[in-house]
């Protein structure tokens, strides 16, 4: 499970439950051992999750796709594996995060066509309609103001380019919503103490129980202009993948 890459601005009336630098500090320190940890802790599932979002996206050759809070760069390498003419971007801002990444490219030889740099979801350093496509992992609900973000999402995606984001999320069906709710406040703060910082994972466990209900989320994203806006539980409903994308024929808002 990828996590914690938190972007945004200074907390308010925050939709996250920590802040932007408190969020930064705590995933900086566990770059070291941050994917075997999402190896271990999803049971190897987060690179299933990533195929299928991957596979929602459909990216095609000589296109740029924009992966936000891509920390290690799993999803951005995963673009480039189910299309190899395809260009991505990696945006996060964890510098720890970013170095990790890069040293994955260079590894993988596809650092011609992945690069990353250090932003932030709510204030993209990016020209209006400029990727065919965007891909989050894990992402969204650390996010202080999803508003601000849905509504940067799509101004900075071409009309007809689709997002997908996947995010953790509670089970649906009693038993395993019970199961999952055990597994993540004993098991997960465990093996993060054994592992790692512990905070992080005590985190994780939290920030999922606070995160919004999908259907809320799928309304937040036609609020910010998208069509299409759905969800799909997988994994029993552990992990939500989301999609939307934006009208054909919009700039700005204005039929062209």
């Amino acid at each position: 499970m990828h996590h914690e890459r938190h972007m945004s601005q200074p907390l308010s009336s925050a939709d996250a439950l920590i802040s932007a630098v408190e969020n930064q500090r705590m995933f900086d320190a566990i770059v070291p051992r941050y994917d075997r940890l999402n190896a271990l802790m999803s049971l190897g599932l987060h690179r299933r999750w990533r195929r299928q979002a991957v596979n929602r996206l459909d990216p095609v050759a000589h296109a740029l796709y924009l992966d936000l809070g891509t920390g290690t760069g799993d999803l951005c390498v995963e673009i480039l594996r189910q299309e190899p003419a395809a260009r991505v971007l990696g945006i996060d801002p964890s510098t720890a995060m970013l170095e990790q990444a890069r040293t994955k490219f260079t590894q993988l030889g596809v650092q011609d066509r992945a690069q990353v740099v250090s932003g932030d979801a709510c204030n993209l350093d990016i020209e209006d309609a400029h990727v065919s496509g965007i891909v989050s992992g894990f992402c969204i609900r650390n996010l202080t103001d999803r508003n601000r973000a849905f509504h940067e999402m799509y101004r900075v995606t071409v009309p007809g380019g689709r997002i997908v984001l996947l995010e953790l999320t509670r089970p649906s069906q009693p038993l395993l919503r019970a199961g999952h709710r055990l597994y993540s406040r004993l098991v997960v703060p465990l093996l993060g103490r054994a592992l790692s910082r512990g905070d992080a994972y005590r985190y994780l466990t939290h920030s999922i129980e606070a995160f919004a209900e999908p259907a809320a989320i799928v309304t937040e994203l036609r609020q910010a202009g998208f069509e299409d806006a759905a969800y799909r539980p997988l994994t029993g409903g552990v992990v939500a993948l989301f999609s939307a994308r934006r009208p054909a024929g919009m700039t700005d808002g204005i039929e062209a």
